[in-house]
């Protein structure tokens, strides 16, 4: 019977996991609407705004915003979330063209609004499971949702082959950064359950991490002090409050 209950699991397991994929790629397509629609808006209303523009950007500021703008392209194309033109960095400053570049800087930050909580989300939910894994990482993009890759080469696993440990952690911190609103409360039971003790020692602080980001409040039941870790000054002993 005991085998069959953990079969069942398993097999529920690989199912959700199975899952993310293309809920991830689902996901990514939705914020690809969402910028295009706020392109066409920025794009329509140009001609406009250029015409009514006083006051262009100075030299100085466009060397800041062309390295701001690297820097952020390299976020888009880690994912490959983003049809945005990239301004040549062979392009030379010319006082005649600051008008210009003044409104194409302003509108790039606006499209890139449309990205940046999501990006944020894809950043921390990457960096905590590639944190777990051994020998492998998982990638993310907007052809493939996750994939799964042996450290440093081209060949792919399956979300299957992974230990159950594993495929539970990816399940645990996608509903957690992808799935959950923000300004909840959630409770989450007994998280050490087919945890190696290195990885509950992360739990904690990866889960503030997801904390700070989504703006809502947990509660943790565990019997570890492993998970607990150096955060003893959140912690309530329910023996001790019931005086037992």
């Amino acid at each position: 019977m005991k085998e069959e209950t953990i079969s069942r699991f398993e097999r529920q397991t690989i199912k959700v996991i199975e899952e993310i994929p293309e809920k991830l790629k689902k996901k990514m397509n939705m914020v690809s609407t969402k910028y295009s629609s706020e392109a066409n808006k920025l794009d329509s209303s140009y001609p406009n705004r250029l015409f009514k523009t006083k006051k262009g950007i100075t030299k100085e500021k466009y060397e800041q915003s062309i390295k701001s703008m690297n820097e952020k392209f390299e976020k888009l194309n880690k994912y490959n979330i983003s049809d945005i033109k990239r301004l040549e960095e062979q392009v030379v400053f010319l006082d005649e063209h600051s008008k210009a570049l003044k409104i194409y800087f302003e509108d790039f930050e606006k499209k890139y609004e449309v990205f940046e909580d999501f990006i944020d989300q894809l950043d921390l939910f990457t960096d905590i499971i590639n944190s777990r894994l051994k020998f492998k990482e998982i990638k993310i993009s907007r052809d493939e949702g996750i994939v799964v890759y042996k450290s440093n080469t081209s060949e792919r696993l399956r979300l299957d082959q992974l230990s159950s440990g594993e495929k539970q952690e990816i399940i645990l911190f996608y509903e957690l950064i992808f799935e959950s609103e923000k300004n909840i409360h959630l409770l989450i039971d007994e998280p050490e359950i087919s945890l190696h003790i290195e990885w509950q020692l992360k739990f904690m602080d990866d889960l503030l991490k997801i904390v700070e980001k989504k703006k809502f409040k947990v509660t943790v039941a565990t019997h570890s002090p492993q998970i607990i870790n150096n955060h003893w000054d959140i912690q309530i002993d329910l023996g001790e409050l019931y005086g037992n």
